[in-house]
C-alpha cells in the first residue's frame, strides 16, 4: 500500500507535490520504523500523509497563480521564482499558502522582482515572531519602506529593530509599526531614519498614545521645528531653549540630525514640569490630544532616549529578527509545519 500511494503521488506534475514527496519519503521511512515497533499499520498513516501532500500541491498551484497575477515576469523568471519560494517553505515553518500570499502582496505593493524573496522571508519571520499577521506585516512594512524610500533588500534590518523594540517596550510590534507609519511622511521630509522613527513610535506607544494621535502630534511638532529651523535662528530660538542649546547650535543640529534635535526637545519638556504644557501650547499648538501625547512621553523620563538607542543598536547588529525566529523554529509546532 505504501508503494502504491507513492506511485500515485509521483505522477503529480506540481512542483509543490515533488517537494512534498521529498519530505514525505523521509517521514514515511521514519514512521514505518516507529510504527512497526508499536505493531501498528503504517499504511494508514502514509495514506493520510499522501492526501495531505495532494491538498498542499493543489493549494500551492492556486497560491502561485496569485503571485503571477501581481508580478510582471516571463515564464522563465516565474520558474526561478517558484523554486525560490519552494526553498523558503523548506526553511520557514510558515504555511506555504501564507508564504505565497506575502509574495502576491509584494507584487501588488510594487516590490521589485529581485527583492520579492528577501521581502517574503522577512515578513514571514515577522509573522512568526510578532503579533503581526502576514498580511498586515506585508502591507504596513512595505508602505513604511516606500514612504522612506528604504531599499527593500535591506528591510530585514528594520525587522530586527521592530522585534527588539517589541521585546523591550510596554507595547506591541503592531502598535509600534502603526505609529511609525503615521510618522514616516514628515519624518522623511526632516531627515529622520527609519530606525529612529521606529524608536520614537515605540516611546509614544509605550505610554499609551494611540497610533493616529502619536502620528499627528509628531507631524505637527516636527513640521513646526523644521519650518522654524529653515526660517532662521530667531524663529527656532524657542525650541532651542527647551532643548538646552543655543539657537545657532540647535539649527545646525536639526540640519544634520533632526531626530537627535527632536529627542533633546522632548527631554527638555520633561525637565520643565508643570511649565511644559504652556510651552507646548506656545510652540506647537493647544490641541488637547497633542499636549497629552507630548506630556506623557516627556514625563516618562529617559524612555525616548532608551527606545531610540535600542533601535539604533538593533539596526546595526541586524540579529534580533533572526535570533527570535530561530527560537520559534525550534518548537515542536514549527517542526510539524515543516514536515
Amino acid at each position: 500500500m505504501v508503494n502504491q500511494n507513492l506511485n500515485v503521488l509521483v505522477t503529480l506534475k506540481s512542483a509543490a507535490a515533488a517537494a512534498g514527496l521529498a519530505q514525505l519519503g523521509t517521514g514515511v521511512s521514519n514512521l514505518r520504523q516507529n510504527f512497526n515497533k508499536l505493531g501498528l499499520a503504517a499504511g494508514l498513516v502514509v495514506g493520510v500523509l499522501g492526501a495531505k501532500v495532494i491538498q498542499t500541491a493543489i493549494a500551492w498551484e492556486s497560491g502561485f497563480a496569485g503571485v503571477k497575477k501581481t508580478v510582471d515576469a516571463t515564464a522563465k523568471e516565474f520558474a526561478v521564482l517558484e523554486k525560490q519560494f519552494l526553498a523558503l517553505t523548506k526553511r520557514l515553518p510558515v504555511a506555504s499558502a501564507d508564504i505565497l500570499k506575502i509574495g502576491e502582496l509584494a507584487g501588488q505593493l510594487g516590490v521589485k522582482k529581485k527583492d520579492i524573496i528577501a521581502f517574503t522571508e522577512t515578513i514571514a519571520k515577522l509573522a512568526v515572531t510578532t503579533n503581526l499577521t502576514a498580511e498586515s506585516a506585508s502591507l504596513d512594512f512595505a508602505r513604511f519602506a516606500n514612504i522612506l524610500q528604504y531599499p527593500i533588500d535591506e528591510i530585514d534590518k528594520l525587522g530586527s529593530v521592530l522585534v527588539d523594540l517589541g521585546n523591550n517596550a510596554a507595547t506591541t510590534e503592531s502598535d509600534i509599526l502603526q505609529a511609525a507609519k503615521e510618522m514616516a511622511g514628515v519624518g522623511k521630509i526632516a531627515g529622520f531614519s527609519g530606525q529612529k522613527i521606529l524608536g520614537i513610535a515605540s516611546a509614544f506607544s509605550s505610554v499609551g498614545i494611540e497610533a493616529q494621535v502619536a502620528g499627528s502630534s509628531f507631524q505637527k511638532a516636527v513640521l513646526k521645528i523644521h519650518e522654524a529651523a529653515a526660517t532662521g535662528e530667531s524663529s527656532v530660538a524657542g525650541f532651542a531653549a527647551v532643548a538646552g542649546l543655543g539657537a545657532k547650535e540647535f539649527r545646525e543640529l536639526w540640519k544634520t540630525d533632526a531626530a537627535e534635535g527632536f529627542r533633546l526637545f522632548v527631554q527638555g519638556l520633561g525637565e520643565q514640569g508643570d511649565q511644559a504644557a504652556i510651552t507646548i501650547g506656545d510652540l506647537i499648538g493647544d490641541d488637547v490630544r497633542l499636549k497629552k501625547a507630548f506630556l506623557s512621553v516627556a514625563a516618562a523620563g529617559d524612555l525616548m532616549t532608551e527606545q531610540m538607542a535600542i533601535a539604533g543598536i538593533a539596526f546595526d547588529e541586524n540579529s534580533a529578527l533572526a535570533e527570535e525566529a530561530s527560537k520559534r523554529f525550534e518548537t515542536t509546532e514549527s517542526k510539524l509545519i515543516l514536515l
